[in-house]
């Protein structure tokens, strides 16, 4: 985990409410990527995407959808889809 991001979880604690800051370092970028997505914002969203890129973004998105049990709604899964298959 680069520091950039590891700072970045601290920043956003808030959306990691139920993970302890001791196992910051062992969350995957789909977790922190599927947490980001639920439960933040626009702003949010786009500096985690500078942070680990959009192709990193597009692998692990995509790793998500391809679950049994995600937790993104629908909507927000077609919205993911349409913007990455434009910017990535």
């Amino acid at each position: 985990m680069t520091s950039k991001l590891h700072n970045y979880l601290y920043k956003e604690k808030q959306l990691f409410w139920d993970v302890k800051q001791s196992f910051f370092d062992k969350l995957s970028n789909e977790a922190i990527l599927e947490r980001v997505i639920s439960l933040g914002d626009i702003p949010e969203y786009k500096e985690l995407e500078k942070i680990i890129g959009i192709v990193a973004v597009k692998e692990s998105f995509e790793k998500i959808t391809n679950k049994k049990r995600k937790n993104i709604s629908a909507k927000t899964e077609n919205l993911f889809n349409y913007y990455l298959a434009r910017h990535a």
